[in-house]
């Protein structure tokens, strides 16, 4: 019994503008991917990091940290981010994650109330609260 197999006319193209501009194609999607599937696996964005940064730099600026305070405040920040994203990506009910949460932004704040000066510490407090409310305004809206 005879199977008669169609080939692949692309790949057989003995024109050589053809087959790189077909490898180009596939090597652009396989980048777009990747670049894509890293993203995701990191959970997140460009757009994400950039606020995060700002965010910071706000924050840094409204508190008057000191020179010595800049890099704990910033490494402690960052340590309890990804903490945080840990627990949102994690199987947990909601109410086990809300007690995560909870228990983490205790440990935080303990960290930088022996970081802050009072009044540093009592405007971090501030803070906080505003970004709680923003997110909850988020969520309405």
């Amino acid at each position: 019994m005879l199977v008669k197999t169609t080939e692949c006319k692309i790949f057989k193209s003995n024109n050589m503008k053809t087959r790189k501009t077909y490898s180009f194609i596939l090597a652009f999607f396989l980048m777009a991917f990747v670049q894509l599937n890293a993203q995701v696996e990191n959970g997140v964005t460009e757009e994400q990091k950039q606020e995060a940064i700002e965010q910071y730099k706000a924050n840094a600026a409204r508190l008057a940290l000191t020179d010595g305070q800049k890099e704990p405040f910033k490494t402690i920040t960052k340590k309890y981010a990804e903490k945080l994203k840990l627990v949102r990506a994690s199987d947990e009910s909601k109410v086990n994650k809300m007690k995560t949460v909870k228990a983490l932004q205790s440990e935080k704040n303990a960290e930088m109330k022996g970081l802050l000066t009072e009044s540093q510490f009592k405007t971090y407090l501030q803070i906080q609260d505003e970004n709680v409310k923003k997110m909850k305004e988020k969520r309405k809206g």
